[in-house]
């Protein structure tokens, strides 16, 4: 298997955080940790990729509940 280039990883990073965003309610500081970046990074990719803050922001307080309860 090739080497993961990065932005291969950071990708996967992302996906995982948005898994994460639902797992740990919305807690920024959790998924960051859970993944070894700071929250600065977080907020970087936040506001330069428009599709990563539109998967986040389309998670509702439904699906947190959702998953409290399941």
């Amino acid at each position: 298997m090739a080497a993961k280039t990065k932005p291969d990883e950071i990708r996967l990073k992302k996906e995982t955080i948005v898994e994460l965003y639902k797992k740990t309610f919305g807690n920024i500081t959790k998924c960051c940790e859970a993944i070894k970046i700071s929250r600065t990074t977080f907020y970087e990719w936040y506001n330069s990729d428009p599709a990563f803050k539109a998967e986040l922001e389309a998670i509702s307080p439904d699906d947190l509940i959702c998953d409290l309860i399941s």
